[in-house]
């Protein structure tokens, strides 16, 4: 980035070095070529020193004072480096999930040799894995940034087993890998199972309530819910995924509305585009309850929509009623 700024920062300092002895040559003219020779000389060693004090300066700042800094692995992404270097060195049938650190930062496809065949996910909004592994399978966990991933790895795929541990500064490893063998089966239990299909692209598995109460909630409380999601077909749209809470008539929208979140799965991280057929996400999700919502029986529903067209995706379900392409869970 600082390329394009050079040779502007060098013109600045010939002119800031030169403009003294310019203007004292303008003032002096010709009367004294002697004492004019003398001062080019005494500002062409003043020069000097003041690049040589700058040259010291410098190489202190850089190599002794930013050089010991305990952070400067991770200004220079040593971390995220260690991990394109390990994932290219994994065999190129092995596949491979990278989170929170996505597969297409820069500096893990340089260290990679550009593998392409890199899945990544956000473990701190949601999990993707297949949901029977064809191949041995490497998680490439960061869990400074990723807390939730590891612990429901090993209870997703107990078959499994750290790996690797690298550590790039200080004693707690940068990031952790976990590889599960080939023809390993998720175990999947989700608190309500729950079965149904959009459009025969999407299925549902089941969901969570991450609630102490999961039955009882008060205003200004957080619904917290896991969507179990499993790609039965190849998408090439882009799909957003909601959930609206749904009760008495909201005098504000005049609907039964009180609360939504709209986004794409795994909050954007991980788009209906790029899942894979046999594909298992965990998307985790957040529903504020409106501080004047009232006392009564709400629901929640779930769908998804393109939101070029905004048209939903048509949803099939034995299991839970449907309104409008609306799955009631």
């Amino acid at each position: 980035r600082a390329i394009g700024t050079l040779p502007a920062v060098a013109m600045l300092i010939a002119v800031g070095a030169l403009a003294p002895w310019t203007t004292l040559r303008r003032r002096l003219g010709d009367r004294s070529p002697a004492w004019t020779a003398r001062l080019q000389a005494v500002w062409a060693v003043v020069l000097l020193c003041g690049f040589a004090y700058s040259g010291v300066t410098t190489y202190r700042d850089y190599f002794v004072r930013w050089g010991s800094n305990p952070n400067l692995p991770t200004h220079f992404e040593a971390g995220i480096s260690a991990i394109g270097e390990y994932v290219g060195a994994l065999p190129p049938g092995e596949q491979v999930y990278t989170s929170p650190e996505p597969p297409s930062h820069p500096a893990i496809r340089f260290h990679s040799g550009l593998r392409d065949d890199v899945r990544g996910y956000n473990g701190r909004v949601c999990l993707a894995m297949p949901r029977e592994t064809e191949a041995d399978t490497t998680f490439v966990i960061v869990p400074g940034k990723d807390d939730d991933s590891l612990d429901r790895l090993n209870r997703t795929f107990p078959q499994g087993q750290v790996t690797h541990q690298e550590i790039v500064v200080g004693d707690r490893p940068y990031f952790v890998a976990y590889r599960v063998p080939a023809g390993a089966r998720a175990d999947l239990n989700p608190t309500h199972p729950l079965e149904a299909r959009w459009a025969d692209r999407i299925r549902l598995l089941g969901v969570d309530l991450d609630h102490k109460d999961q039955n009882t909630y008060r205003p200004g409380d957080t619904v917290e819910l896991t969507l179990y999601y499993e790609d039965i077909a190849p998408m090439e749209t882009r799909y957003t995924a909601f959930v609206h809470l749904l009760g008495p008539e909201n005098p504000a929208t005049g609907s039964p509305l009180w609360a939504q979140n709209d986004s794409e799965p795994c909050h954007g991280f991980y788009a209906t585009t790029s899942w894979h057929r046999g594909e298992v996400l965990l998307d985790r999700i957040e529903l504020p309850i409106p501080d004047d919502a009232p006392a009564g029986t709400y629901r929640l529903g779930t769908g998804f929509y393109d939101v070029v067209t905004q048209e939903r995706l048509p949803v099939a379900s034995e299991d839970a009623p449907t309104e409008h392409d609306v799955l009631m869970l």
